[in-house]
């Protein structure tokens, strides 16, 4: 998937449930300016990135650091039902600094394990 400013904002507008009329009248410019920015024309000044961000409850840096990984709706459709949770997204920003990281899937799987232990202890000592 594209990793642009435009592509991400689109997809955060999409996880909103929002138009591009909508956002818009939520950030106080035009449907137009909106479309600029998802196809590429324009890039937001830092006022309307703090309103896009505050809007659609994401960081800035979902906007703009390329290493933060976004996901198509196939795979965010797989996250929730191989996690069945309603917080799939969380899982897939701690896989993507997991990857950053380069922890190996090795590493990860040995991680999950202790954490599971960890939890099993937990809910005995109850």
């Amino acid at each position: 998937m594209e990793n642009s400013f435009g592509t991400r904002l689109r997809f955060a507008r999409h996880q909103a449930n929002l138009t591009q009329d909508e956002l818009a009248r939520k950030i106080g410019c035009s449907p137009a300016l909106i479309n600029h920015y998802e196809v590429g024309r324009k890039k937001p000044r830092l006022k309307n990135l703090k309103l896009l961000a505050e809007t659609l409850d994401r960081p800035q840096d979902f906007f703009l650091d390329e290493r933060i990984r976004i996901y198509s709706e196939q795979e965010i459709e797989f996250a929730a039902r191989a996690t069945n949770s309603e917080n799939y997204m969380d899982y897939s920003i701690v896989i993507g600094e997991a990857v950053d990281a380069e922890v190996t899937p090795e590493e990860l799987r040995q991680f999950i394990r202790i954490l599971k232990e960890a939890k099993q202890k937990a809910r005995d000592s109850t």
